[in-house]
């Protein structure tokens, strides 16, 4: 039996919200809304978004929401809200910035830094998701899209560390692959 065709997805991370500049782990826990830079990105990247999607799918946190409504907008779209591309659950590090953590050996040793990048993972936080856990999500994610989008083009906002493991699982890379690539920037896309 011929597997169905998968959904062409972009994956666009939201625009920079309230602790972003200063690194905060945001996570799922905090619904931080846009930033007025934020909302500027938003505006921008709708107004230059080249092709009509077939569906726009966000997160329900308020950042990816604020987002997505952008481009929502200038297409006439409804959203599909999806909890299975919000941002992994920081547990207890919720809140603190990214920062504060690295510069406490004691907590340091929850997360992964990449020598070559410099790029920070969250391997898991007390009480929060397990990279493991973000991964099994990102599997989900897929097969829930390319199921109800197959063969479509769909927009999806999300978040830095979801595009991120979301690739790799998509693309099947191992974990040091992943581990490697840096941060999406905010209101920048990638083809998944």
């Amino acid at each position: 039996m011929a597997n169905p065709k998968r959904a062409f997805i972009w994956m666009i991370r939201h625009g920079q919200a309230e602790g972003n500049n200063l690194h905060m782990l945001n996570g799922n826990r905090i619904d931080a809304p846009l930033t007025e830079k934020g909302r500027a990105q938003a505006r921008a990247m709708a107004k230059r978004w080249p092709w009509k999607p077939d569906a726009i799918v966000t997160s329900p946190l308020t950042r990816a929401t604020a987002t997505a409504w952008a481009l929502a907008d200038r297409f006439k779209m409804k959203l599909d809200f999806c909890k299975l591309v919000q941002e992994q659950d920081y547990g207890e590090f919720s809140g603190k910035s990214l920062d504060e953590v690295m510069a406490d050996p004691a907590l340091r040793a929850w997360f992964h830094r990449d020598e070559a990048s410099g790029q920070i993972y969250t391997l898991r936080t007390p009480g929060g998701e397990s990279w493991d856990d973000v991964k099994k999500r990102a599997a989900k994610f897929f097969k829930w899209a390319d199921t109800k989008y197959a063969g479509m083009r769909i927009a999806v906002v999300s978040h830095s560390d979801f595009i991120n493991v979301a690739y790799g699982v998509r693309y099947g890379l191992e974990d040091e692959e992943i581990f490697r690539r840096q941060d999406v920037p905010n209101c920048k896309a990638v083809r998944l």
